[in-house]
């Protein structure tokens, strides 16, 4: 029976870009050509056919344009296989075709998932997300967003807690500083503390602290002591007590307190409110503003300090006042008191009685009277208290000489001779 051919069909299928399998199957038709068959026509035609699918499959049929945007290429030795571009991130082995990840690259392929970002220390324990600081789901990647940070439509940012002093703008992120609070941010260096008066250059300013590298501490001045205890008043000496209770005034002689501190008064001493003032008992002393004085009366003026006046008979040097005797005026002043001098009246007397250069024995062994010299050849006086001579005469003559004689007789005369002194009036 002869099989009918649908020429047709045939024809339409070159023409199709987009054929369809028809005519018989590879076993009907290998039966068709087996041992002892005769092919028919359309035998031959459906062997045509599957041919040029095929053909039309690797786009080599004649009406067909060569695109080299299939991804597709026949190499005469492998056979139809896919094209992959060198760069293109695709690789094909036996086991088919396949994205090519670069290691380093931050994309992975799961079996049977597909792609996905390989995120820093993501497993399937930990939902893949690891400590990348990224999340995945199935919205897409996202940045997981921990404490301070925050995450909308704007894009990443810092979360600024409410009340934290923490200002966020397009500038970046700074401290956010009370006008009042004491704290500064400079431009380069960073926060620091505000001193009243100071600035960054080193400057404390008049706040009573000073900046360093080692701190913030008060700046003691004088007066002041800062140490491991705290800062405290420093002492110069024991006027000054200072204890936990506070610090007060160590009293001494004079000082007392009252509604403060006051000056006890004492003798000759008030105190009100104009002052501390002398108080003066009687019209002797005189008080004003110019300072203190004694009020003048007979016989006291002022020279270095308060001087007695001295009139006659009075004498005033430093050793007090005293009385002034007239020299030779028989009156006696010492520390006992004003006596009349007996040995200078009777001094006196002898002057006027005895005139001078009278010369008398003197049978003592004490010293020269007042008023009398020694007879001894000095001071104008004859000498006639030597020993050289066994005898000494004073005789009368017309003027003041001396001469020496010596006896010279058969026989030698014998004196007695009371020996003493001669003195003489001066």
């Amino acid at each position: 029976m002869e099989k009918k051919h649908n020429l047709s069909t045939s024809q339409s299928n070159t023409e199709n870009t987009n054929p369809e399998s028809k005519g018989p199957s590879s076993d009907e038709l290998k039966n068709r050509f087996k041992a002892g068959s005769i092919p028919l026509q359309t035998d031959y035609s459906d062997l045509i056919d599957i041919a040029d699918i095929g053909r039309r499959a690797v786009g080599k049929a004649p009406d067909q344009t060569d695109n080299p945007n299939s991804g597709l290429e026949l190499d005469n030795n492998h056979g139809l296989s896919v094209k992959t571009n060198p760069a293109g991130g695709i690789s094909v082995d036996s086991s088919g075709i396949a994205v090519k990840c670069w290691p380093s690259g931050g994309i992975t392929v799961t079996d049977g998932s597909g792609l996905y970002l390989k995120l820093a220390g993501g497993n399937s324990g930990n939902g893949w997300n690891g400590v990348s600081g990224l999340s995945l789901g199935s919205d897409g990647v996202k940045i997981k967003a921990n404490n301070g940070i925050n995450v909308d439509s704007s894009g990443v940012s810092v979360k600024a807690k409410a009340n934290g002093a923490i200002a966020v703008d397009n500038e970046g992120v700074d401290v956010k500083c009370w006008d009042n609070g004491g704290i500064q941010v400079t431009d380069n260096t960073g926060i620091y503390l505000k001193l009243e008066g100071g600035d960054t250059h080193g400057s404390s300013g008049t706040s009573g602290l000073s900046l360093s590298k080692n701190g913030v501490k008060v700046k003691a001045s004088n007066g002041i002591n800062v140490d491991g205890n705290g800062v405290s008043v420093k002492a110069k000496d024991n006027t000054i007590n200072v204890d936990p209770t506070g610090i007060s005034v160590r009293l001494g002689w004079g000082i007392k307190i009252g509604d403060g501190l006051d000056v006890k008064a004492g003798n000759g001493i008030t105190a009100d409110w104009n002052g501390v003032s002398v108080k003066s008992k009687d019209n002797t002393i005189s008080v004003d503003p110019t300072g203190i004085s004694v009020n003048l009366g007979w016989g006291v003026k002022v020279g270095g300090g308060l001087d007695v006046k001295a009139s006659n008979g009075i004498n005033v040097d430093s050793n007090g006042v005293s009385v002034k005797a007239k020299a030779g005026s028989g009156i006696k002043v010492d520390s006992d008191g004003v006596s009349i001098d007996i040995q200078s009246i009777v001094s006196a007397l002898s002057d006027l009685i005895i005139p001078p250069g009278t010369i008398v024995p003197f049978y003592s062994d004490g010293g020269l009277p007042n008023g009398w010299v020694w007879c001894d050849g000095n001071n104008g006086t004859p000498d006639l208290n030597n020993t050289s001579s066994n005898l000494n005469l004073v005789s009368g003559w017309n003027q003041i000489s001396e001469s020496f004689t010596y006896l010279s007789t058969g026989d030698h005369p014998r004196i007695h001779a009371a020996h003493a002194r001669f003195i003489m009036k001066k």
